[in-house]
C-alpha cells in the first residue's frame, strides 16, 4: 500500500515537471518567434531608417547645391548690377557739362576692361591735326607716352574695328629706326591687340587699343570685337556732343564779343575790359573749384556784365574828368539795365542775376539793392572782385593805372569792406602766381 502511494507519486511529480517543462519550451518557443519577428521588425525600421537618411543626405546635397547655385547666381547678379550703374552712369555723364573729356574717356577704357576681361591693358588717344597724343591708358606708362612724336604718318589706326598680332611689324614698315625702337619699348609685352577706331561721321578723330600681355593665356573673340565697338560708339557720342557744344559756345562767344565790341566804340574806356574780366573771373572760380558748368555761365556774365552802359549817355561814359554825383546816378543804372537785356535770352536767367549784383558791397553799401556777405550772389561776388581789379589796373584821363602790388594792397585794405574776403583772397594767390607783366594778362582757360 506504501509502495503503491509512493509510485504514485513520483508519476504525479513526473508528471507535472513534464508540464512544467512542456509549458516552460513553449514558452521558449514563444519568446523566440518573438524575439525573431521583433528583430525582424526592428531590422526593417533599420532598413527605412537608412533609406530616410539617404533619401535626407541626398536632398541636403541638393540643397547645398542649389545655395551654392543661389551664392553664384547673386553673385553674377550684383556683378550685373554693378556694370549696369556704370553703363547707366557713362550715359550720364555724355550729358554732364561738369565732366571733362579725359575723365570720360578714361572712365569709358577702365570699363571696357572690366568687361572685356581678355584685355589686362588700353589706351585712348585723339588726333589733333597731323599729331596723335594719349589721352588716357590704363596698364601702361602714359608720361612715357606722352612723351613720343606720334604723327598720322607712324601712327597705326585702321579703317574698322580688327584684332591683330603685328603692330609691331606695322611699325618697323612705317617707322624710322628711332621712333620704332621707341614703339618696340611699347609694345614690348603685348601679344595681341584690339584697335577700334573712334568716329564722328566718316572722319576718325581718335582710336582706342585694347591690349593681352604675352604672359596672360587669352585670346580676343569676335564677341570681345562687338563689345570693344559698342564702348567705342559711347566714347564717339561724348566726343561729337562735346564738339557740338563747343561750336555752339564759340558761336554764342562771337556774337556776345560783337556785342562787347560794338559797347568798345559807344564807351573808349571799357576796350578790353570785359574780355580780361571773364579771364579773371574763370580763373578765380577754378581755383574755387566750382563746376565746370557754372565756371562756363560766370564767363558769359562776365563777358556781358556791362552792356547796360548802352543805356548811359557817351557824354557820361567818355568824360575825361571824374564824374559828378549826378553823372554817377546814371552810371549806376547800367547793372539793372544789363540783367534787363540779359534776361530777355531763356536759360540766362541766372547770369542776368549776377550781373546785377556786381557792384553790391561786401559790407552792404553797395548798389542797385543794397545786399551785404551772403546775400549776394557768390559769383556777384567774384565779379565784384576781378572788375575792381581790372578798372584799378587800367589807365584813365582822371587817375593813372596802379600796379600789381598796388592794386594788391587796395584789395587787401577792402576785404571784408567792399569786397568778399575769401574772394579776395583766392584773387590775391592769382596774382601772386602771375608773372609780372605791364597790361596784368592772365592765361585763358578754354571752357567751351
Amino acid at each position: 500500500m506504501n509502495n503503491l502511494g509512493w509510485f504514485e507519486n513520483t508519476v504525479l511529480w513526473m508528471v507535472i515537471s513534464g508540464a512544467l517543462l512542456i509549458v516552460c519550451l513553449v514558452n521558449k518557443l514563444l519568446f523566440a518567434k518573438a524575439a525573431r519577428k521583433r528583430t525582424a521588425a526592428l531590422e526593417q525600421a533599420n532598413r527605412e531608417l537608412l533609406e530616410q537618411r539617404k533619401r535626407l543626405e541626398s536632398i541636403n546635397r541638393e540643397m547645398e547645391a542649389n545655395f551654392e547655385e543661389l551664392k553664384r547666381l547673386n553673385k553674377q547678379l550684383e556683378i550685373a548690377d554693378k556694370r549696369l550703374s556704370k553703363a547707366l552712369e557713362l550715359l550720364y555723364q555724355l550729358s554732364d557739362p561738369n565732366i571733362s573729356a579725359k575723365s570720360y574717356f578714361a572712365n569709358v577704357l577702365t570699363f571696357a576692361i572690366e568687361i572685356i576681361s581678355s584685355a589686362d591693358k588700353g589706351s585712348i588717344f585723339l588726333r589733333s591735326g597731323d599729331k596723335w597724343r594719349i589721352v588716357t591708358a590704363v596698364g601702361h606708362d602714359i608720361e612715357r607716352i606722352a612723351q613720343m612724336h606720334l604723327t598720322v604718318e607712324n601712327f597705326f589706326v585702321p579703317s574698322k574695328a580688327l584684332i591683330t598680332k603685328h603692330l609691331k611689324e606695322w611699325h618697323r614698315a612705317h617707322d624710322s629706326p628711332a621712333d620704332f625702337s621707341t614703339w618696340t619699348e611699347f609694345l614690348g609685352d603685348i601679344r595681341e591687340t584690339l584697335v577700334v577706331p573712334l568716329k564722328e561721321g566718316e572722319k576718325v578723330f581718335g582710336v582706342m587699343n585694347l591690349d593681352i600681355s604675352y604672359e596672360s593665356p587669352h585670346h580676343f573673340s569676335n564677341e570681345d570685337l562687338k563689345l570693344a565697338q559698342r564702348f567705342a560708339k559711347m566714347a564717339s557720342s561724348f566726343h561729337m556732343l562735346r564738339e557740338y557744344s563747343r561750336r555752339e559756345g564759340q558761336f554764342h562767344r562771337k556774337v556776345a564779343l560783337t556785342i562787347v565790341k560794338a559797347l568798345e566804340y559807344y564807351d573808349t574806356y571799357t576796350r578790353g575790359h570785359s574780355e580780361r574780366v571773364a579771364r579773371y573771373a574763370t580763373l578765380v572760380a577754378d581755383k574755387m573749384k566750382l563746376p565746370r558748368e557754372l565756371i562756363r555761365r560766370l564767363y558769359w556774365a562776365a563777358l556781358l556784365h556791362d552792356i547796360g552802359k548802352i543805356f548811359v549817355p557817351q557824354a557820361v561814359l567818355n568824360k575825361p574828368s571824374k564824374l559828378e554825383d549826378d553823372e554817377y546816378k546814371l552810371v549806376k543804372i547800367h547793372p539793372v539795365k544789363s540783367e534787363e537785356l540779359i534776361r530777355e535770352i531763356e536759360g540766362m536767367e541766372d547770369i542776368a542775376l549776377w550781373v546785377r549784383h556786381h557792384h553790391e558791397r561786401w559790407d552792404g553799401g553797395g548798389y542797385p539793392d543794397g545786399l551785404a556777405g551772403e546775400a549776394i550772389p557768390l559769383l556777384s561776388r567774384i565779379l565784384a572782385v576781378v572788375d575792381s581789379f581790372d578798372a584799378m589796373t587800367t589807365e584813365r584821363p582822371y587817375k593813372r593805372a596802379l600796379n600789381k602790388q598796388e592794386a594788391i594792397r587796395e584789395l587787401l585794405e577792402n576785404a571784408g569792406k567792399q569786397f568778399d574776403p575769401k574772394v579776395t583772397e583766392v584773387m590775391i594767390q592769382l596774382l601772386n602766381e602771375m608773372k609780372e607783366s605791364s597790361d596784368h594778362k592772365m592765361p585763358e582757360k578754354e571752357y567751351f
